[in-house]
């Protein structure tokens, strides 16, 4: 938020802060709170919540806050480019969760690069794709791509389940990077 004040002024680093502050209150269930710790620091409290509904909770958090930024990427540079660099960082993602030792490199990776990387591969890049591609039954496309990756989704996770069967989860994770 600094960048932000002394880019564009006090004014828009507190609309800034206000709009983000909202977005993630918004995913916040309750008894959980969010407070700024000073600076760019912030802390969330999940009393009661295990790890792995933790990380969901960061990658919705990282989801809601970078899904404008993504669809401002999509809108200016080539859709190719947007999907290879996102597909790179997601693999990036993926290995540095299944090596990571640390709770705040994974966070960092929960809630920044691997949302950016879902985002720039998924629906956001999809839908825009879509809508480039075809003029004539835009709408059929557009439902049978969102009903690809729904049928990719319900297929890979017994694979991936399996994989962490069998070769544990930190391996797994490296693997499907």
């Amino acid at each position: 938020f600094r960048l932000i004040n002394d880019l564009f002024g006090h004014y828009a680093g507190d609309e800034v802060l206000r709009q983000v502050g909202a977005r993630v209150k918004a995913l916040l269930q309750d008894g959980m709170h969010i407070g700024r710790m000073g600076g760019d620091e912030f802390i969330i409290l999940m009393p009661g919540l295990g790890l792995a509904q933790a990380a969901l909770i960061c990658l919705s958090i990282g989801s809601s806050l970078l899904a404008p930024l993504i669809g401002r990427l999509v809108d200016r540079f080539p859709l190719r480019r947007t999907m290879i660099i996102s597909a790179i960082v997601f693999g990036l993602s993926m290995a540095g969760l299944g090596l990571s030792h640390s709770l705040a490199f994974s966070a960092f990776l929960l809630v920044i690069p691997l949302p950016a990387a879902l985002l720039g591969t998924g629906t956001i890049t999809m839908t825009v794709l879509v809508a480039r591609w075809f003029t004539v039954q835009r709408g059929r496309a557009m439902a049978l791509s969102i009903l690809g990756m729904s049928m990719g989704a319900l297929i890979l996770a017994p694979v991936i389940g399996l994989l962490i069967e069998g070769i544990g989860w930190r391996l797994a994770l490296i693997a499907s990077g």
